[in-house]
């Protein structure tokens, strides 16, 4: 297998900004996607890109300049990392002393990317404007091929897929065992349930979106479609621990549109499935409301390919929801 061009370039959030401001230094397709995610911005200076740039004792990880506004760009790979006071309160003081020597800039735009489950979020200035790694690695993906150039084509491809690897990892490296629920750690093997999620994560459904949750409650995916979400399926941790039944869940959101006969569908496909549904109901005894169901624990030590019976029940569910 061919390595990565950046496999031992790009190791940690230094390295990730680095190889950041070089794409969209050299490439203006990626840039200009960049900027169209950023309310206000056309396109960014390129000329004008600066990586760790030191005002007083504040260093942003990029500046950048689009006319007379200063954009400050703070890059985050870690769902954990936590903020900086100067992260916290906008580089107010870097501002200040910026201006003192660039008399051309007369407002500024706080940018901060980071994973879509960042810890800190709620933590961020309010005046700051969001863009979320994975919102960015789909779109240069998708759109962003270098007309032209096909080395730049190799080189985006190859950073996306090097900092995809990054935020997907980021869930085994940050949990070690004291973190693991006590539950997890005797009952079952965690590791073996994150790769279920995560090889079901990587499918595809045609009209379908995939999308992963990884929060301090859960490690889950959910699939939509028309954004709307048809269901979810993964690791809840709190309900693993009340249940008897462990810890992989599938469940409905706002079902209130089915009527009998559609409930009783979905309701016999999971009854008889390979995998051994329980059904648990979170509120008060009625399908109209979220609905949970969650695998025996015989389900993990019985069936040999739990990937293959989750995925087929999945699909099985997905077509009962296109033919209903």
């Amino acid at each position: 297998m061919r390595e990565n061009i950046f496999e031992k370039l790009i190791k940690d959030e230094d390295t990730a900004t680095e190889g950041l401001v070089n794409i969209i230094s050299q490439f203006k397709k990626p840039r200009v996607i960049f900027c169209e995610l950023v309310p206000g911005i056309d396109d960014i200076n390129a000329d004008t890109i600066e990586t760790q740039i030191r005002q007083g004792n504040q260093k942003p990880d990029i500046i950048a300049k689009c006319g007379s506004t200063l954009l400050i760009i703070e890059v985050k790979v870690k769902t954990c990392t936590d903020l900086q006071d100067s992260q916290r309160d906008g580089y107010t003081d870097f501002y200040k002393e910026y201006r003192k020597n660039h008399s051309d800039i007369t407002d500024k735009k706080l940018i901060y990317l980071i994973p879509k489950n960042y810890k800190h979020k709620r933590n961020l200035p309010k005046n700051s404007f969001i863009i979320s790694w994975e919102d960015l690695l789909s779109k240069w993906e998708t759109e962003g091929s270098v007309e032209g150039a096909p080395e730049g084509n190799i080189v985006l491809a190859a950073y996306c897929e090097k900092l995809r690897e990054i935020l997907e990892s980021d869930m085994e490296v940050k949990l070690n065992k004291e973190d693991i629920p006590q539950f997890l750690s005797y009952s079952m093997n965690f590791w073996r349930l994150l790769a279920i999620v995560n090889t079901i994560k990587k499918k595809t459904i045609d009209g379908y979106k995939i999308e992963l949750c990884n929060d301090e409650n859960e490690y889950s995916i959910y699939i939509s479609k028309d954004k709307k979400y048809i269901l979810g399926f993964g690791i809840w941790y709190e309900l693993g621990e009340k249940s008897e039944a462990g810890p992989l869940n599938l469940w409905f959101s706002d079902y209130k549109d089915w009527n009998s006969e559609r409930t009783s569908q979905i309701k016999e496909l999971l009854t008889n499935s390979p995998g051994r549904w329980h059904l648990e109901k979170r509120e008060e005894d009625d399908w109209n409301s979220e609905t949970i169901w969650v695998l025996t624990k015989d389900f993990y030590v019985a069936d040999e390919d739990l990937i293959s019976s989750a995925w087929g029940i999945i699909e099985s569910i997905i077509t009962e929801t296109d033919e209903g």
